[in-house]
């Protein structure tokens, strides 16, 4: 759940000031000045009534440089997906790649240490009934209601992510036709599940970086400690 909208809706608790550079002036900044380039491999041959090529045919490259432009102005995941709508201008986005040094990927923002911070005070006021949230906590994948995030955190432990570990678990011990069957029969849920589970569960290093931009479709790679 979005904290701002939580401390909007507290009555006892005061709307702390924390960096959250979310403005949506800056939001364009982050996937237009990201370092890529289009690597055309398909042209068209003849142009339209107009003189402009016809795109629709070309495939194209997106390759990110993390370690130069991060994305700090809008969630990793949105900044994702817009770099990858701007790439469909030029044609059809074969090839997505973000790349970075390791230290990218388990550094921790100034923003999400003052978040977590905020939220696990939250969490003790919650609990004491110091404050009360006026909306109950939704689980996105079964629906059940929380009244507190600490009774939401657990149900989604203890339930979805031990559900998610058994069905990766069955997978690697299936193989050819039936391996292929049952990941295609588990894919909307694991779907439902990751996307549920980049909000509630926090990252084991980092702030979720990489896994939110596998989940926005680029391929991760770590690249050395050292200039390229």
């Amino acid at each position: 759940m979005n904290l701002d909208k939580l401390l909007t809706r507290s009555k006892l608790l005061p709307r702390p000031a924390i960096h959250r550079p979310i403005s949506s002036s800056s939001s364009a900044k982050s996937y237009h000045t990201a370092r890529f380039r289009f690597t055309t491999e398909q042209h068209q041959k003849n142009s339209n009534n107009n003189g402009n090529s016809n795109n629709k045919n070309n495939s194209v490259g997106v390759f990110w440089d993390l370690d130069n432009k991060p994305p700090t102005s809008v969630p990793p995941y949105d900044a994702a997906i817009r770099l990858k709508h701007l790439a469909t201008q030029f044609g059809f986005p074969k090839t997505m790649v973000a790349y970075a040094n390791r230290h990218a990927f388990t550094f921790l923002p100034d923003w999400a240490r003052a978040q977590r911070r905020q939220r696990k005070a939250l969490d003790i006021m919650e609990s004491n009934g110091i404050i009360r949230s006026r909306d109950p906590y939704v689980c996105e994948v079964c629906g059940r209601r929380f009244e507190t995030n600490i009774k939401f955190q657990k149900h989604f432990r203890q339930l979805h992510e031990r559900e998610h570990h058994k069905r990766l678990a069955r997978l690697e011990c299936l193989k050819g036709k039936n391996k292929d069957f049952f990941r295609a029969k588990i894919g909307p849920k694991e779907d439902k599940y990751r996307a549920a589970a980049s909000q509630i569960l926090l990252p084991k290093e980092g702030y979720g970086l990489s896994g939110e931009l596998k989940r926005a479709g680029f391929l991760v790679r770590t690249v050395r400690d050292k200039p390229q």
